[in-house]
């Protein structure tokens, strides 16, 4: 993974019996990515027509992007429950200026959790169905 993003903040819950993340992409590398699995990827024509918050919101996408994850995942021996279950992609980095990156560059989680607790909530909610096909 570590060719199309840059960070990634793995979150877990108490309540819930699996992790979920917010990644932050390389948008250029994912669309390649993308564009050259396009066989695999039957509405590649549309996606490619999305504006940039489109794009990394539509959940062909984010299920492309989680399965490339979880093959990365497997293939340095994660199991199933150490895997991630959905992810939600942003552009813009985390920094030290927006107080979510310590002075050595190390997440803090407690802020990142603050930030993007509705959309944490909203992943939890909608777990991406790994086994349906790519529309």
């Amino acid at each position: 993974m570590k060719y199309f993003s840059f960070q990634i903040f793995i979150h877990g819950s108490t309540f819930h019996a699996y992790l979920i993340a917010i990644a932050v992409v390389d948008v250029d590398k994912l669309r390649a990515d993308i564009e050259k699995s396009n066989k695999k990827f039957g509405n590649f024509s549309t996606i490619s027509k999305l504006s940039m918050m489109e794009y990394l919101c539509d959940q062909n996408v984010r299920r492309y992007f989680l399965i490339k994850l979880r093959e990365f995942g497997s293939s340095k021996g994660l199991s199933g429950i150490e895997q991630i279950r959905n992810i939600h992609l942003l552009e813009e980095e985390f920094t030290i200026e927006a107080g979510l990156l310590t002075p050595t560059l190390k997440i803090i989680r407690i802020k990142l959790r603050d930030k993007f607790k509705d959309i944490l909530d909203e992943m939890y909610r909608e777990e991406l169905n790994l086994n349906s096909t790519f529309n």
